[in-house]
């Protein structure tokens, strides 16, 4: 079933994520995704928006559709009962490239530069 969720704490939020099995995300316009990062940190499967943004932020850990043809979102959810993205974890990606370590280190070697 989905749910559909507004205000809530850090600590149900939390909570949500590590029962979430998939995280929808349909998107025509974004400025960031911290709600992708959030999902692929608890390891939760995510359809997202085919939208430059969103390919930035998951790449290949992610399945797109084109959020304005209602069969392309049927076809990612059919997509992820059927198959498994391959390689690095969800977790272990988003912690590697998005965890306040990594961003400081990005951030330094571009002073660098």
């Amino acid at each position: 079933f989905v749910t559909i969720i507004e205000k809530i704490s850090e600590s149900e939020l939390k909570n949500i994520y590590e029962r979430t099995y998939c995280f929808v995300n349909p998107s025509l316009y974004e400025g960031f995704g911290m709600p992708l990062i959030e999902a692929m940190y608890f390891d939760c499967h995510v359809i997202c928006s085919d939208i430059d943004v969103f390919h930035e932020i998951a790449k290949k850990h992610a399945y797109y559709f084109d959020p304005l043809d209602h069969g392309s979102i049927l076809n990612a959810m059919k997509e992820i009962k059927n198959t498994e993205i391959k390689g690095e974890s969800k977790t272990c990606y988003t912690i590697k490239n998005f965890s306040w370590s990594a961003i400081v280190d990005n951030f330094l070697n571009l002073l660098v530069k």
